[in-house]
């Protein structure tokens, strides 16, 4: 199964350099030139925006995770593979649907997106903000603050919001003809 594990984690790590780009570059945005920081209600609205701008990125790297598991499960059922490997997944969604084909079910990972990464961002800024000394900076904080921090917005971005990742994986895991579909829509 190890063999496997190489182009999910470069996707993740491509996703994640972008998840916090966008986050502190729409952070950024909505500091303008006045402010070094932004407020609370602003950190919610940052993670929302990212959370929508990286389901285009983070929708295509699931949906091909998501079809490689089916695939494993298949396998052990006595199905022959559709796929040798993520990236040939990819080609063969692209062969027959286009770049469209990477989009199934992109409502779905919206949905959990928008919430989930408002949450995370809120959480995690607001235990940064409570754990910042009274007069010093979030620079000051030492790295178990920092891990207490990003932990806490962790907890709640999937304690608030594992429902829809239900309803996202169930959809990539679906069958990839639209007519075949056992979930239409959300």
């Amino acid at each position: 199964m190890l063999h496997h594990a190489g182009s999910p984690l470069v996707g993740q790590m491509f996703f994640r350099a972008t998840l916090f780009t966008t986050y502190y570059q729409v952070s950024n945005f909505l500091a303008g030139r006045d402010r070094l920081r932004i407020t609370i209600p602003e950190y919610f609205l940052a993670g929302m925006i990212t959370g929508f701008a990286v389901s285009f990125i983070e929708g295509p790297i699931d949906l091909f995770k998501s079809k490689m598991q089916v695939q494993v499960i298949r396998a052990a059922q006595g199905h022959p593979p559709a796929y040798r490997n993520v990236f040939h997944c990819g080609y063969t969604i692209t062969k027959q649907y286009g770049l469209r084909g990477f989009y199934q079910a992109l409502g779905a990972t919206m949905l959990r997106n928008v919430p989930a990464n408002s949450i995370f961002f809120g959480f995690y800024e607001i235990s940064r903000n409570f754990w910042t000394p009274e007069g010093g900076s979030v620079s000051d904080l030492s790295s178990g603050a920092l891990l207490f921090s990003g932990a806490w917005g962790g907890f709640f971005y999937w304690f608030l919001t594992y429902p829809t990742d239900v309803i996202k994986s169930s959809m990539q895991a679906d069958d990839t003809a639209k007519a075949n579909r056992k979930y239409k829509s959300i």
